[in-house]
């Protein structure tokens, strides 16, 4: 498949959700060997699910792609949110032996690559579902994004990134298609401070928030999202343009210069 079919897989033409898919990955496809085969995600078997519910997956790297196929499969649309760039290619020459280029990549804040093999490795198993362009929603997030333990240093890749409540359809938009609740899974109790913002608007708005931690076969318990405010917000768009390196408005990554 060509990285325009794939995209296309994940982000239908008439899918109800396409709109929101971030596109940024997509076109490093053709860059990356194949990866691990994907295994299933095991750690939601038996979870109860309703149709009316929109789920947001926040679980790192490759485990937020297996889950979403597995939720595929259970009748939702993995809608993927990933808007960070790999690293790039600092060096690249032909040895000796090898008729290929050796490629060598700056040290970077988070690994990008293994996520899109994924993708990619994922996209038959997705087109063989022949989802409905109606299908609810799943939200794929990275839990790494903010790459806490990282420290930028010169000539690195800091592609650290958040995700904003735009990033995400209005809670009247998802009303207008029969969303009543949402779901939230990841390993942690509490949500990331970024995906908190979007969760309490929704919350004050009267649009019940859940939790449900893969492997836990309790039902899913009330999520306890921190009160925010509008200010709050705008404080973290503040720092956010000042602390991470953007390589257009909605992509993060860029390399750190010796000036910074």
């Amino acid at each position: 498949m060509t990285e325009d079919q794939i995209y296309e897989t994940w982000a239908p033409r008439d899918g109800r959700w396409s709109p929101w898919v971030k596109p940024v990955l997509f076109s490093f496809i053709g860059r990356v060997s194949t990866g691990e085969k994907l295994s299933p995600f095991a750690g939601l078997n038996g979870a109860p699910f309703s149709p009316t519910t929109a789920l947001v997956v926040d679980l790192p790297s490759v485990d937020s792609i297996a889950a979403g196929i597995t939720l595929a499969a259970l009748g939702w649309r993995p809608v993927p949110l990933f808007n960070a760039l790999p690293a790039p290619v600092i060096d690249s020459r032909a040895e000796e032996s090898l008729a290929a280029p050796k490629e060598t990549r700056a040290p970077v804040a988070v690994d990008i690559f293994p996520l899109i093999a994924s993708i990619r490795d994922a996209t038959p198993a997705l087109n063989d579902l022949h989802l409905p362009p109606t299908a609810p929603p799943a939200f794929l997030l990275d839990a790494r994004r903010g790459a806490p333990n990282w420290t930028p240093r010169f000539d690195t890749f800091d592609n650290r990134s958040i995700s904003f409540p735009t990033d995400f359809p209005s809670l009247t938009k998802l009303r207008e298609h029969g969303i009543t609740r949402v779901l939230l899974i990841q390993q942690t109790t509490a949500p990331q401070s970024d995906l908190a913002h979007t969760l309490r608007q929704w919350q004050e708005d009267n649009l019940p928030i859940e939790l449900l931690i893969p492997g836990d076969y309790t039902q899913p318990r009330p999520c306890a999202v921190r009160k925010v405010t509008k200010l709050g917000l705008w404080w973290m768009k503040l720092v956010s343009f000042f602390t991470h390196r953007r390589a257009r408005r909605d992509v993060f990554g860029r390399m750190i210069a010796a000036s910074s």
